[in-house]
């Protein structure tokens, strides 16, 4: 199996936090792990080929997945390639256009959110004749479509802090202002998570990171900072992915995953 990253152009930067990709060849069979629930980000998809199973369903050729609740199977046909822009933590109604609490747990088609603007992208997308030439296109496309309007917003950096470390909900509230009502609210409609349940998912996300990372340390060496001990984290391996830690790792294993550990390239 093949896979890439890239970065995008400065200027959408804010709202998309890399394109990645992975494709096989036709005799090629890849056991993949599920998407597990994430914290607030969400992925476009575009099937350049053979696509993938979506709890045995087959999705459109190009379509937005937000996982927020349940793991999401997946089962890849031989010679499938696909090319995903994964949209940060908060950012995806700049692009798309509704609250990201209305795309929760759905596979949702690209042209029902982008018309036929979103028909042209996926043709286009489909006959460029590589993944950063498709990339290309897909700068200047959502540059198009953010038209320079994305600022930061003091939301912003709630959405961070909660994402990458230990604060407490009631310290966010006062970084950025805001009662715990507003904020409650804001991060519903922006991540469909609750920030509490957003945290719980962005601790696990770390961990499930660092043990992919480091396949032979021991679990407690790879436990997040803002686990409170071994219990915690086992209950929420449980609570999110239906697996305890050991049994993850025993997945991790013997399957592909989509978590990028490497640092994404320019395109070209």
């Amino acid at each position: 199996m093949r896979s890439i990253s890239y970065r995008p152009i400065e200027s959408i930067a804010l709202v998309v936090d890399r394109y990645w990709s992975r494709s096989a060849d036709a005799g090629e069979s890849i056991e993949f792990m599920p998407f597990w629930p994430s914290p607030g980000g969400l992925e476009i998809f575009f099937h350049i080929s053979q696509s993938f199973l979506l709890d045995g369903i087959e999705p459109p050729r190009a379509h937005v997945l937000c996982c927020r609740t349940q793991p999401i199977n997946l089962i890849a046909k031989p010679g499938f390639h696909f090319l995903a822009v994964r949209v940060r933590a908060g950012m995806a109604e700049h692009l798309l256009g509704m609250p990201v609490s209305e795309l929760a747990d759905r596979i949702v088609p690209l042209e029902m959110l982008w018309g036929r603007e979103a028909t042209i992208l996926i043709e286009q997308i489909a006959t460029a004749a590589v993944d950063s030439a498709r990339v290309h296109l897909l700068d200047h496309f959502l540059q198009q479509r953010l038209n320079s309007r994305v600022q930061e917003r003091p939301i912003d950096a709630a959405f961070r802090s909660l994402e990458e470390g230990t604060s407490p909900i009631a310290d966010v509230c006062d970084l950025v202002g805001l009662s715990q009502r507003q904020l409650e609210h804001r991060f519903r409609r922006a991540t469909a998570n609750s920030p509490v349940r957003f945290r719980q998912l962005a601790r696990l996300r770390r961990t499930i990171k660092a043990m992919l990372q480091n396949p032979d340390h021991s679990l407690m060496r790879l436990v997040d900072d803002a686990y409170v001990d071994q219990s915690q984290v086992i209950h929420e391996f449980r609570r999110f992915t239906g697996l305890t830690p050991a049994k993850f790792r025993e997945l991790a294993k013997r399957s592909a995953h989509f978590y990028e550990l490497r640092s994404p390239i320019a395109g070209e």
